[in-house]
């Protein structure tokens, strides 16, 4: 497989997202460039009827800030190494509703040769209750996307 050269590579900073961050490193190779990204979700009324949401609820703005804060630090934090491999970082932290999107918004004005993002891999019911942006990105078939599986403890 060639090596990307642009890759979007959103986190929810769980640590479920850091070995797609590797992954995302690796994939870009000297010379290329992993944009790193989170969404922030606002806080929001829903519709009781459908849950489409209605209305952004009023947040602290300090409390905004710390959460963007900590966000990026966690990206800087899975970026770090990257200049000793070659490899330009990118960190954005942003607000929308929308987190799946956003991330194929942002791969579309990237040009990104891939997303790679990591998932629980839930299934069942599960996966019904939580959604899964993964699985939203990985439909939409705009880019190549690599699913980074949650990796498993061994005995």
């Amino acid at each position: 497989m060639a090596p990307s050269r642009t890759i979007l590579c959103p986190s929810d900073l769980s640590p479920v997202g850091d070995p797609a961050a590797e992954v995302a490193l690796a994939m870009a190779g000297p010379g290329g460039t992993v944009h790193f990204l989170h969404v922030l979700e606002p806080a929001v009324v829903v519709s009781p009827l459908d849950g489409t949401p209605l209305m952004p609820l009023k947040a602290d703005a300090s409390k905004e800030s710390a959460l963007a804060q900590r966000a990026s630090e966690h990206l800087r934090a899975l970026a770090k190494g990257a200049g000793a491999a070659g490899v330009r970082t990118e960190v954005e932290v942003v607000e929308d509703t929308g987190v799946s999107g956003r991330i194929l918004a942002e791969a579309r004005r990237l040009r990104a040769d891939a997303i790679v993002l990591g998932t629980h891999g839930r299934t069942g019911f599960g996966r019904l209750l939580l959604g899964s942006i993964a699985a939203e990105v990985l439909r939409a078939k705009t880019t190549r996307v690599v699913l980074v599986h949650e990796p498993t403890a061994r005995a």
